[in-house]
């Protein structure tokens, strides 16, 4: 890195406050966020619920804007209605309100037979969400794609769209 081009760049400084100094961005922040990943995944979610954006603004966000960004792109992803929730923001949120929901789906299952019963449903929501395209789900899902072919395999996925 060469001195006399940092003289250069650090003429003008741009000084941004990190986003938990910024709370009042969220929202705005959100929304935009919200648009991109419907356009993206072909959803249609009109909203971030009002419980939902207290928990994000909430946050401490250490990531900054980029955190928020992946936080709302998964939340788009896994939606299942119209508005996001909070059950639908990560656990490290504090969000306990689908716990129980996901406690009593499990009661009398084997760790091994929920796993496997949750792991195809989300292969299959990666597929919902990326129209199908293997490559895309196995980035979603931070899996090799051969890894994703192999699991689409052993649990019969041929054709995901009438298998939901």
């Amino acid at each position: 890195f060469r001195e006399v081009l940092f003289y250069r760049l650090n003429v003008l400084q741009i000084i941004i406050p990190p986003l938990r100094e910024r709370i009042e961005d969220i929202p705005v922040l959100s929304t935009l966020f919200l648009k991109k990943f419907n356009k993206k995944f072909n959803k249609s979610i009109l909203e971030i619920s009002p419980g939902a954006l207290s928990i994000l603004i909430k946050h401490s966000w250490p990531g900054n804007v980029r955190e928020l960004e992946n936080i709302i792109e998964r939340a788009v992803i896994f939606a299942e209605k119209k508005i996001i929730l909070p059950e639908n923001l990560p656990s490290e949120f504090g969000v306990k309100q689908g716990a129980s929901r996901i406690d009593d789906f499990f009661k009398g299952f084997s760790i091994k037979k929920a796993q496997k019963i949750m792991e195809k449903k989300l292969i299959l929501r990666a597929l919902e969400s990326t129209g199908g395209n293997r490559t895309k789900a196995s980035k979603l899902l931070e899996i090799s794609h051969p890894s994703l072919l192999s699991k689409i395999k052993k649990y019969k996925i041929e054709d995901w769209q009438h298998l939901q």
